[in-house]
């Protein structure tokens, strides 16, 4: 969505642009306005970035709940190992299942 916006200032720059070359009088003016729409640009731009930064914070615990459903993996195939040698525990070691 604030890639649509941004997209729409750069449109808005573009046309601010084309008025400024049709239009000599007061450049300076319309010069400085056209400064202050590319630094707010530069803001949505970061803006974007640190979306971007949030989505990979968003994958990175993404990642984590994946090691942990690989944690759950190897849980669940302790307990297959456990049911398979469900007949054959030995008493003896009493750490062997907890």
């Amino acid at each position: 969505m604030q890639i649509k916006v941004l997209r729409r200032c750069g449109k808005r720059l573009s046309v601010l642009k084309n008025v400024l070359l049709r239009q000599t009088d007061g450049l300076s003016v319309r010069k400085k306005g056209l400064r202050s729409n590319s630094e707010r640009l530069s803001v949505h731009d970061k803006r974007l970035r640190s979306t971007n930064k949030g989505l990979s914070v968003r994958s990175k615990v993404l990642r984590s709940n994946s090691k942990g459903l690989s944690v759950h993996r190897k849980v669940l195939l302790r307990c297959k190992n456990g049911f398979s040698g469900f007949g054959k525990v030995d008493l003896s070691n009493e750490n062997s299942y907890s």
